[in-house]
């Protein structure tokens, strides 16, 4: 083969690698620009919501109206979700009550029975914009958000679908604090009544025993 054919198969070889790797340089960029970057809030409505008994910050797109609605709830943590998030949520062209529960302001400071009967408060008042569709109700939760999402959902009938991130097919006891007791409470009542719950048991740390599925304990031992 000419030496001058294989320089330029060379040479082509080294353009389409360099291409490709600047491509891929793009996309990185516009992936960490769309993670971190600024959000564009200059079209989208910001209010705070301390009313109706709820505590919330409620976003969505100026000038619009009939919007579908998304009640978004944090995990175990408390408080909001991201402030980013709800508003790229917003600029999607939804209606967005990013709702808490606990662990702020004048909301109880634990996981613990919390009344359904709040939820039931903030779909009335959402309901009420006029910047909503009150038939287009969508509740999104995160852990324990995503698990009070499924059990929203069974209850209110309002409630038109959920988005659920990393939910567990039960309903979980209190979330408590390092030092605190056992959970024993349920996290959720409705009427004064709390939810039955999965009982959990206090692990204690052993570390001269192996850890062996209860499946296979019996063959093994």
């Amino acid at each position: 083969m000419p030496r001058s054919t294989g320089n330029k198969r060379l040479l082509r070889f080294f353009l389409s690698t360099l291409a490709c790797l600047c491509l891929l340089a793009l996309l990185t960029l516009g992936i960490i620009y769309q993670e971190f970057g600024p959000v564009e809030v200059s079209s989208i409505e910001m209010r705070k919501v301390r009313e109706a008994g709820i505590i919330a910050e409620f976003f969505y797109p100026k000038g619009s109206k009939k919007l579908p609605i998304v009640i978004s709830l944090a995990g175990s943590g408390g408080g909001m979700l991201e402030d980013k998030d709800m508003q790229l949520l917003a600029l999607e062209g939804y209606a967005v009550l990013s709702l808490a529960y606990f662990k702020m302001e004048d909301l109880p400071n634990k996981l613990e029975e919390i009344p359904l009967e709040y939820f039931k408060q903030a779909i009335g008042w959402v309901s009420e914009q006029p910047v909503a569709d009150p038939n287009k109700i969508i509740v999104l939760g995160i852990s324990r958000g995503a698990e009070l999402a499924l059990l929203l959902a069974s209850v209110y009938p309002q409630i038109k679908g959920v988005i659920a991130f990393a939910p567990g097919n039960i309903i979980l006891p209190n979330a408590v604090d390092i030092g605190d007791s056992t959970p024993s409470h349920s996290s959720w009542t409705l009427a004064g009544k709390p939810f039955p719950f999965a009982p959990l048991q206090e692990l204690q740390a052993d570390n001269s025993k192996p850890i062996i599925p209860s499946l296979f304990a019996t063959a093994l031992t």
